[in-house]
C-alpha cells in the first residue's frame, strides 16, 4: 500500500512539473505567434499608402493582431504562474514581442500625414487606443503570472510601451 501510494505521489509530482513547465512554454509559443503576426502587422503599415488597396491589409492584420492578443491573453490568464526558473526565458520571449510592437508603431506613427489625407486618421486614433488598451490587459495578465522578482524588470518595459502608444496616439489625434 505505502508502493502505491509513493508510486502515484511521484506520478502526480511529475505531472505538476511537467504542467508548470507546459504553462511557461504555452505562454512562450503563444508570444511567438503574437510577435508573426505583429510583424505582419508592421508590414502592412509600412507598405501603406493611402489607398483602400493598401488599406485592406492593414485592416486584416488589425483583425490577426487583435485576435492573437486576445487569445495570448487567455493562455496567459489560464497558466498557472510561472516558475522562478522558467521566467528568464518567458520575459526574453515578450522582450522579443515587446520589440516587434514598437517597430509597428514606429511605423504608424510614419503615416499620420498620409491616414490624414486619406481619411483614415481617426480610424488609426482609435486603433492605437484600442491596443493600448490591450497591451495594458496584457501586463495585468502577466503581472499576475510572473514570480513577484520579475515584476521589477517587467516595468520599464511596460512604461516605455505606454509611452510609445501615447506618443503615437498623439500623431493621429
Amino acid at each position: 500500500m505505502f508502493v502505491a501510494n509513493l508510486v502515484k505521489y511521484l506520478a502526480l509530482s511529475n505531472v505538476l512539473v511537467v504542467g508548470g513547465i507546459a504553462g511557461s512554454n504555452s505562454i512562450a509559443a503563444q508570444f511567438q505567434v503574437l510577435r508573426k503576426q505583429i510583424e505582419s502587422y508592421n508590414s502592412s503599415i509600412s507598405n501603406y499608402d493611402g489607398s483602400f488597396k493598401t488599406m485592406v491589409p492593414v485592416a486584416m492584420d488589425s483583425i490577426k493582431v487583435h485576435q492573437a492578443t486576445r487569445k495570448a491573453r487567455k493562455v496567459v490568464e489560464d497558466a498557472d504562474p510561472v516558475r522562478d526558473e522558467d521566467a528568464p526565458a518567458l520575459i526574453q520571449e515578450i522582450g522579443k514581442t515587446h520589440e516587434a510592437m514598437k517597430d509597428t508603431l514606429d511605423s504608424a506613427a510614419t503615416k499620420d500625414q498620409i491616414a490624414d489625407t486619406s481619411g483614415f486618421k481617426q480610424v488609426a486614433a482609435l486603433m492605437v487606443i484600442h491596443f493600448t488598451n490591450e497591451q495594458k490587459a496584457m501586463s495585468d495578465a502577466l503581472k499576475g503570472k510572473l514570480p513577484q522578482v520579475t515584476h521589477g524588470e517587467m516595468e520599464p518595459t511596460q512604461n516605455e510601451a505606454t509611452e510609445y502608444f501615447n506618443t503615437v496616439l498623439k500623431k493621429f489625434s
